[in-house]
């Protein structure tokens, strides 16, 4: 909605009201996201997955920093906020498309979320 704030003063301030109220899809995606990695994650590896995914997550927040910073002196703050706008639209348009397949579930699926593997330093330690 923050592109196409412009024109009168109350549309402008209502599409700005919306973006906002948008954004808590992101904490809501981000509570999802911990909740299901602590779920599925052994526990002597949750660490390092979690600091996996923060180092991949900051290293694509400077990618588009970068691109969104090229696009900005390329076409301008409103049409880079497009392209924004049509990107994190494509995420849930492609999910939408391509059905995601479960996981085959193995013989015992409680027994392989609760025993953590050998090859993880806090599993040896223990033994």
């Amino acid at each position: 909605a923050i592109p196409l704030a412009g024109g009168p003063a109350w549309l402008a301030i209502a599409l700005l009201c919306v973006a906002q109220l948008g954004d808590a899809g992101y904490i809501i995606y981000d509570i999802a996201q911990v909740t299901a990695l602590q779920t599925i994650s052994p526990p002597g590896a949750l660490g390092r997955i979690n600091a996996s995914i923060r180092v991949l997550s900051g290293l694509a927040t400077l990618l588009g920093l970068a691109l969104g910073a090229a696009l900005g002196q390329s076409i301008g703050a409103r049409g880079t906020l497009f392209v924004a706008m049509v990107s994190l639209l494509l995420g849930p348009l492609w999910l939408t498309i391509e059905r995601i397949q479960p996981e085959a579930s193995s013989a015992e699926p409680e027994a392989a979320v609760a025993q953590p593997s050998g090859n993880f330093p806090s599993a040896q330690a223990s033994k």
